[in-house]
C-alpha cells in the first residue's frame, strides 16, 4: 500500500555509522565546517531531484554555529541539524511548481558529511551535505574593480560672446556665477536689467549674500564695499541671446562674472531640454573617507517646458540640497546643441555656512551623459552637523547626468541586466561598514536580483532593504551587518546612459561609495 515503489524491491545495502558526540553550545556539529560564510554544499541527487527536473540540485549553504543551515538565494531552502542527536532535516520549495520536497539525514562526524534521502514523485533520491569553501555560487567570482560613472571628457567651452553695448531689448532677468581662477566662488542671482539701464539683484561671494543696485556700465558699490561692474554681451551669430559679464572686486580679490538672460519658453515653443534627469556628483577616486567624503552625491532633476529646473540632490555627506533655476538659450557647442544652467545655493543653516555653486551644460555625449559640469562644494569648519567632517569641505566635483525614461511595464529600468536571477552587483566601499571595533569591513560585494517589476531583492547574509523609485530613477536602502544589526542608510541615482547606479552611504560620520552595476 506504500505510494513509493509499489512494485517492491529486494536490495543488498551497506550500513555505516559512527559514534556521535554532541557539540557544546555555539559549535557546529561537523568540525570540518569552516567558520565562515558559504561553508558547505547541499545536494539532492537523483532523477526526481527538484528544480525543473535536474538530475541533481546543488546549492551552496552556510552552516551556522547555531546549526541552522541557510541558503542565500532565490530558492526557498531551509534546514537545521539537531545538536543532541545529529539528525538533519529540511525542505526545498520548487520555484516553478511550488512543490515542497522534504529531506532528512544524519551527520557522520568522522567523515565530515551528512547523508540521507528525500522522496519525490514516488521515487527516492540522496541527500548529501559536504563541507567546503571553494564551491561556486552567484557572487563567488571576483567582481573586479569598482565601476565608476564615466565623465563627459573635455569640459564644455560655453558660448562665444562679444560686448553688445547698451541694448534696451536686453531687458530681463539674469543668473550666473562668479569665478576666481576658474573656480566657482559665488553667483549673480535674479539680476533685473531694465530697458532704462538700471540693475538690481543679489550677489553671493564665498557664501555671503547681499543686495546691489545701480546702473549698467558704472561701478556699483555694495554695503560691504564690494565693487560690481557689469556690461551687456551677445552670443555671436544671434540677435537675442544676451548675457552679462564683468568683474566684482571684494576684499582685494577680483572675481569674473558671467550670467545669461532667463529664456521665456512657452507651451508652443518648449525648452528642448524638457524632461526628467538623474544626476551624480562624483567623488574623486582614492579619496580617504576619514578626511573627505568618498561617496557620490546623487539626485533627480526635472526641466519643465518653460525651462524651469527643479529637483533635489543628496550630497556625499548626506546633506540634501533643493535645486531651482532655469536653463538658458540653446547655442552651438562645436557642432551640437547645448544650453547652460548656472546654479548656486547656500548650505548648512539659514545663515549659510557653506554653498554649492557651478554650471551644468545640457549636451548629449553619446553613451555617457546628457548634462555635465563641475560644482564647488564648500562647508566651513564647524558648520552643522559638526560631527560630519567638522574640519570642513572645499572641493570641486564633477557632475554627470542622464535623461531618465520611466520603463514600460515588464522592462527593467537598468536595461543592461541579464534576464535571470542574481543579475546585479551591489558594492559598498570606503569607511568601515561593520560598526564594531573588533572587525573591519571597508569593501563589500554582494549580488542581488533586479526583476522586471523593478524590485531589487537581496538574499543575505546581511540584512539589506532596497527600494527603487521607478518614477525618478533613485534608489534608497538600508544595510545592517550580521553582528549587531545597526542599520546604515544608503542611496543612489541610476544613469541609464551608462547602466550604472552610483551614490553614497554614511557610517560613523564618514562617507562611502555605493554602486550597482550589471553582473
Amino acid at each position: 500500500r506504500e505510494a513509493s515503489y509499489p512494485g517492491g524491491f529486494d536490495l543488498d545495502v551497506w550500513a555505516i555509522g559512527g559514534k556521535y558526540i554532541a557539540p557544546i553550545a555555539g559549535q557546529r556539529i561537523l568540525a570540518q565546517l569552516a567558520p565562515e560564510l558559504h561553508n558547505a554544499e547541499l545536494a539532492l541527487i537523483g532523477p526526481t531531484a527538484p528544480a525543473a527536473g535536474a538530475a541533481a540540485l546543488e546549492r551552496v549553504v552556510t552552516w551556522q554555529t547555531t546549526n541552522r543551515i541557510v541558503h542565500y538565494g532565490t530558492d526557498r531552502l531551509a534546514a537545521a541539524a539537531t545538536a543532541v542527536t545529529g539528525q538533519v532535516g529540511g525542505t526545498y520549495v520548487d520555484p516553478l511548481s511550488r512543490a515542497v520536497t522534504a529531506f532528512s539525514g544524519v551527520a557522520l562526524q568522522k567523515q565530515g558529511v551528512v547523508g540521507g534521502s528525500f522522496v519525490k514523485g514516488g521515487k527516492s533520491g540522496a541527500l548529501r551535505i559536504l563541507p567546503g569553501t571553494d564551491y561556486t555560487y552567484p557572487g563567488s567570482e571576483d567582481p573586479g574593480p569598482v565601476s565608476r560613472a564615466a565623465l563627459a571628457g573635455s569640459a564644455a567651452t560655453g558660448p562665444t560672446s562679444a560686448d553688445a553695448g547698451f541694448a534696451p531689448q536686453a531687458a530681463g532677468v539674469y543668473n550666473g556665477t562668479l569665478e576666481n581662477g576658474g573656480t566657482a566662488s559665488g553667483a549673480l542671482q535674479n539680476v533685473t536689467f531694465s530697458a532704462t539701464g538700471s540693475l538690481s539683484g543679489t550677489l553671493w561671494i564665498e557664501g555671503v549674500r547681499e543686495a546691489f543696485s545701480g546702473s549698467l556700465g558704472s561701478p556699483i558699490t555694495t554695503a560691504s564695499g564690494a565693487t560690481v561692474t557689469l556690461r551687456i554681451t551677445l552670443v555671436e551669430g544671434t540677435t537675442d541671446s544676451f548675457g552679462l559679464a564683468g568683474t566684482i572686486v571684494a576684499g582685494g580679490v577680483n572675481y569674473t562674472a558671467r550670467a545669461e538672460r532667463r529664456t521665456l519658453f512657452t507651451s508652443t515653443a518648449r525648452a528642448p531640454q524638457t524632461g526628467a534627469y538623474t544626476v551624480v556628483v562624483q567623488a574623486p577616486d582614492g579619496v580617504d573617507p576619514a578626511l573627505r567624503p568618498a561617496g557620490d552625491g546623487y539626485g533627480a532633476l526635472v526641466v519643465s517646458y518653460t525651462g524651469a529646473c527643479s529637483g533635489t540632490i543628496t550630497l556625499g555627506d548626506g546633506t540634501r540640497v533643493t535645486m531651482a533655476g532655469s536653463v538658458g538659450k540653446t547655442y552651438l557647442e562645436g557642432t551640437a546643441d547645448a544650453a547652460e544652467w548656472n546654479f548656486h545655493t547656500g548650505l548648512y543653516g539659514k545663515v549659510p555656512r557653506g554653498y554649492l555653486a557651478g554650471r551644468l551644460t545640457f549636451r548629449a555625449v553619446a553613451g555617457i551623459s546628457d548634462l555635465d559640469g563641475k560644482w564647488r562644494w564648500v562647508k566651513k569648519p564647524g558648520a552643522a552637523p559638526a560631527t560630519v567632517y567638522p574640519g570642513g569641505i572645499d572641493e570641486n566635483r564633477n557632475v554627470i547626468g542622464s535623461r531618465y525614461a520611466v520603463p514600460s511595464t515588464g522592462v527593467r529600468a537598468m536595461d543592461g541586466l541579464a534576464s535571470s536571477d542574481h543579475n546585479v552587483w551591489l558594492r559598498w566601499t570606503g569607511p568601515d561598514l561593520s560598526t564594531l571595533a573588533a572587525t573591519t569591513v571597508t569593501s563589500l560585494d554582494r549580488v542581488g536580483t533586479w526583476s522586471t517589476a523593478n524590485t531589487i531583492t537581496f538574499f543575505g547574509p546581511e540584512r539589506v532593504s532596497l527600494r527603487f523609485n521607478v518614477r525618478t530613477g533613485l534608489l534608497s536602502g538600508t544595510y545592517a551587518d550580521r553582528e549587531n544589526g545597526i542599520p546604515i542608510g544608503f542611496g543612489g541615482a541610476l544613469l541609464q546612459t551608462q547602466d550604472i547606479l552610483s551614490g553614497s552611504f554614511l557610517v560613523q560620520n564618514k562617507s562611502g561609495l555605493f554602486t550597482m552595476e550589471p553582473r
